[in-house]
């Protein structure tokens, strides 16, 4: 419920969402999630570096966007609250249609940077 408010709240002004980090209970519950800015972080270098790698090198399209919703979840009552949240992007907004392309790439498996 949380990634859907925070998925449209992202569609309306001009960015696109995805889930990051989860804390979990030591039963494997949710405690916490963290919705990031589509733009948050960079690639992780390591997997750039590999040898004998298959694909080929696709241009960097992050920019360590600061942009982030953090949701706690009370297991008692089943309620999520807001946590954190900083809406500071560093980067132009994008269009209705790179919104769409993103999310309907997602949907047919294709990964995006």
């Amino acid at each position: 419920m949380a990634y859907l408010f925070y998925y449209w709240f992202a569609k309306v002004n001009g960015f696109a969402a995805r889930k990051s980090k989860i804390l979990r209970n030591i039963k494997g519950g949710k405690l916490q999630q963290t919705f990031v800015c589509f733009k948050e972080r960079f690639r992780d270098k390591r997997r750039l570096n590999i040898r004998n790698r298959k694909r080929k090198k696709t241009p960097e399209t992050r920019c360590r966007c600061e942009a982030k919703l953090r949701v706690y979840i009370d297991s008692r009552c089943g309620l999520w609250y807001i946590t954190y949240f900083l809406d500071d992007h560093n980067h132009r907004d994008m269009s209705e249609l790179d919104i769409m392309q993103l999310s309907k790439m997602r949907k047919v498996g294709i990964s995006t940077p």
